[in-house]
């Protein structure tokens, strides 16, 4: 993929993250691109409000597995974040359900500001984070 295809993919899952946004009644007004390689993560500024959209899917998957998998990902992590587990909780301000916008099918989460002292925990040696790797082959979709 070229420079200029990843630059336009990255403008087309933020256009659909910030269009399904402001669907969904949220205030979109200076989103942002917070992380981009195999998902586009957008942070929906001022709201609250992370948006994952999945940009590189495997050969395999189709539209439809796609969000089959996103619902599960979706009611573990409101099932571990309800349990009182350490966890990135889906946003209580939208439905925990994918979103279908312009092709992409996208997952909203609580936005949680990571501080000094939780990126130094994270890239502290011997830290599973540090391998991306090796973690993203045990991780949902």
């Amino acid at each position: 993929m070229t420079p200029d295809q990843m630059s336009a993919r990255t403008s087309r899952a933020l256009a659909a993250a910030v269009a399904a946004g402001r669907d969904l009644g949220l205030d979109v007004a200076e989103a942002r691109v917070v992380y981009d390689v195999f998902s586009v993560v957008v942070h929906l500024a001022p709201s609250p409000v992370v948006v994952r959209v999945p940009a590189v899917l495997p050969s395999y998957a189709d539209a439809g597995s796609q969000t089959a998998r996103q619902r599960q990902e979706l009611a573990v992590a409101g099932w571990l974040a309800d349990q009182g587990h350490p966890v990135i909780p889906p946003s209580p301000l939208v439905p925990r359900e994918p979103v279908l916008r312009d092709g992409f099918s996208m997952t909203f989460w609580q936005f949680v500001r990571a501080g000094p002292e939780r990126r130094a925990r994270l890239r502290a040696p011997g830290r599973p984070g540090r391998r991306p790797a090796r973690r993203a082959a045990f991780l949902p979709g």
